[in-house]
């Protein structure tokens, strides 16, 4: 008998690896990194819990909520308790413990954020802090209604997000994917066993990351390459390619009978001797990269518990006077004071532009990654000031991370700022407290200490981002 947590399950769905369910079931101890002990899962996690309880609040009066009471981590007995309240219809009930099979082999196991009776039927009111539910949050929903199908009678399940809005999802539809995730999935990756697993952006939610990760070092994996994606590896594996050798030493193969292309098959050849060699070695596809005595560096601090970013960032050089300077916006938590400041650093912005264009002086806005100039484009939007303002800040701005990725294959896993900037010499950005928990913690306590930080922690980013940009030009120029 396989036995999952409702959260393993969802998990499964989200990675759709088989090296993760087999190692989440086969009961042999290795190190994992919980998603709730990392300095970004700890914060999320507490606002999830906090969320929750503003939920409850809002849809249970006091006296009708029932909490299951059992001894911490016995789960037998928590499953009891909750069937017991079930059977003496209980209005509601949190924290339900539910568990059982939902599939032959597979049993499934949880605590389901809120039980609800209408009509002399139960429902599952699932809560979640996220604006924008997954696939896999709602199947988490659909087990728990299976599993609570076999105490009472079950009405289709609701799910709440963090705006507070409440969905029904198609039960039938998610119900049907639950079946084909536990009734053909899991089987088919317990077959396949642990050797069956190709890395990617994904696995970040995995608690078991940093040892695959090190396994695929240790193997010359094919996922160890950037670009590689699982697609790709199963096309080289058609070929005989099975690692990141194997892909260095392929020589003439009929392109079209694997449905590769050539320029793509040459970079990861480049991308593998790179990582295998640990050295930058040029593609030979660098441009030269516009100049422009007028730059302006554009950075962003997401923040994933909240509508807008929790910071943006303007640093600008101008190269005529030798000058330099950061300015930055940490956002407001009221909405009206938030909107007012986004339209003043926006403004900011747009006048370093126009001042330059009036002065005849050429300027562009750098960047690192699609997602920072999809942020400003979502503002821009957000502020309703139309097409043209956007078009124009398009056409005047260019993403340092595809002029590096076209220019040189640097050896790092993922081209993320920080490895990019370790690999080319460039000084990295302190601090490994994620921007928004120091947002969250300001939000919660109103330390002026964590504003400061705030800051501090932008102009490091966008200074970082100026002299990787340097790098970029000198490493064109040698």
């Amino acid at each position: 008998m396989h036995v999952l947590s409702a959260t393993a399950l969802a998990r499964s769905y989200d990675l759709q690896c088989p090296r993760h369910i087999v190692w989440m079931t086969d009961e042999i101890e290795r190190p994992r990194v919980r998603w709730e002990e990392t300095p970004a899962g700890r914060v999320l996690a507490e606002l999830g819990q906090e969320h929750e309880r503003q939920v409850v609040a809002r849809l249970v009066p006091a006296e009708q909520l029932a909490t299951p009471q059992y001894p911490p981590g016995d789960l037998d007995a928590g499953a009891a308790a909750t069937a017991e309240l079930v059977r003496a219809r209980a209005p509601f009930i949190s924290q339900g413990v539910l568990k059982g099979e939902v599939a032959p082999g597979v049993a499934v196991r949880g605590l389901a954020d809120l039980l609800e009776r209408r009509d002399d039927v139960y429902r599952v009111i699932e809560i979640k802090a996220s604006r924008r539910l997954k696939t896999s949050q709602v199947l988490q929903a659909a087990a728990y209604t299976e599993l609570l199908s076999r105490l009472a009678g079950v009405a289709d399940p609701v799910m709440v997000d963090g705006m507070y809005r409440q969905y029904v999802p198609p039960y039938d539809a998610a119900r049907g994917i639950l079946l084909e995730l536990v009734t053909l999935s899991i089987p088919r990756w317990l077959r396949a066993g642990s050797d069956a697993f190709h890395r990617t952006p994904r696995c970040a939610g995995c608690p078991f990351d940093p040892l695959c990760r090190e396994d695929a070092r240790s193997r010359l994996h094919l996922s160890a390459v950037p670009g590689c994606t699982p697609a790709l590896a199963t096309r080289l594996a058609a070929i005989g390619v099975h690692d990141i050798p194997g892909l260095l030493t392929l020589g003439q193969v009929d392109l079209h009978q694997v449905a590769i292309d050539g320029h793509l098959l040459q970079r990861l050849k480049g991308q593998a001797l790179a990582c295998v060699d640990g050295r930058i070695v040029p593609t030979g596809d660098a441009a030269a990269p516009p100049a422009a005595p007028v730059e302006l560096f554009l950075e962003v601090e997401p923040d994933p518990t909240a509508r807008l970013p929790c910071r943006l960032g303007l640093l600008k050089r101008d190269r005529t006077k030798g000058l330099s300077a950061y300015r930055s916006l940490v956002m407001p938590t009221d909405p009206a004071e938030a909107a007012r400041k986004v339209r003043s650093f926006l403004e900011l912005a747009v006048h370093q532009a126009t001042k330059a264009a009036r002065d005849g002086v050429a300027w562009t806005f750098l960047y690192y990654g699609s997602g920072t100039i999809e942020a400003w484009a979502d503002l821009v939007t957000w502020m309703g000031w139309g097409d043209e303002l956007l078009e124009e800040m398009l056409l005047h701005a260019t993403d340092i991370l595809a002029v590096v990725r076209r220019g040189w294959h640097v050896p790092v896993e993922g081209y993320t700022l920080a490895q990019v900037l370790g690999a080319t010499g460039c000084a990295p950005v302190p601090g490994d407290t994620p921007g928004f928990a120091m947002h969250v913690s300001w939000r919660r306590n109103r330390d002026e200490a964590l504003i400061r930080a705030l800051h501090e922690h932008g102009e490091a980013t966008a200074r970082a981002l100026m002299e990787l940009w340097d790098w970029v030009e000198s490493a064109r120029a040698g």
